[in-house]
């Protein structure tokens, strides 16, 4: 990161400047990739983006993320969180192409929907059909894991637009701090 945005954010210590902080970071380039209720995420480069709290909840969700990545990261299927400024204000993280309903189908050779199934059952009686690619079973074993050891909620990452695509396509998640 460059020291001019390094510099933003490590001066970003109260919500009440999160407008001043997100012009900031507008004006030296970088855009916006994505944004919810609590955080606003902004592509630094091919590899990395920077996600901003902009209210409690925000912040709440990244040291959630950061925290979580640190218990869970040898999971295959948790996007890499690199850094945390400001005990929470900002994380960083890896970059992930949007990953869309079409291009999971693709590389998975199973819907998205069919996928979900998978996340929400009990894993007591999950049975992943012998035509499934090895690929896609590795996925579906990893997410249930982690969300089994992890404690978090599976329902929060029921939508193509919480995962991402790493350059090998392996799909991850990469909003796993509701």
């Amino acid at each position: 990161m460059d020291e001019k945005l390094l510099e933003i954010i490590n001066g970003y210590k109260d919500f009440n400047d999160y407008e001043t902080v997100k012009t900031e970071i507008l004006k030296l380039g970088y855009n916006i990739s994505g944004e919810g209720s609590g955080r606003i995420v902004f592509k630094i480069n091919d590899e990395l983006v920077l996600k901003v709290a902009k209210n409690d909840f925000g912040f709440q969700q990244n040291c959630k993320e950061y925290t979580k990545y640190q218990e869970f990261k040898t999971y295959p299927v948790i996007n890499v969180t690199l850094d945390i400024f400001n005990n929470g204000y900002c994380i960083s993280a890896e970059y992930l192409t949007p990953l869309t309903a079409e291009a999971f189908a693709k590389i998975y050779w199973i819907s998205f929907s069919y996928f979900k199934a998978f996340l929400i059952v009990d894993n007591k009686k999950l049975i992943i059909p012998k035509k499934c690619k090895q690929h896609t079973k590795d996925l579906i074993t990893n997410a249930n894991e982690f969300f089994r050891k992890s404690g978090l909620n599976r329902k929060e990452i029921l939508r193509p637009n919480q995962w991402g695509l790493t350059p090998d396509n392996n799909a991850k998640i990469i909003d796993y701090g509701k």
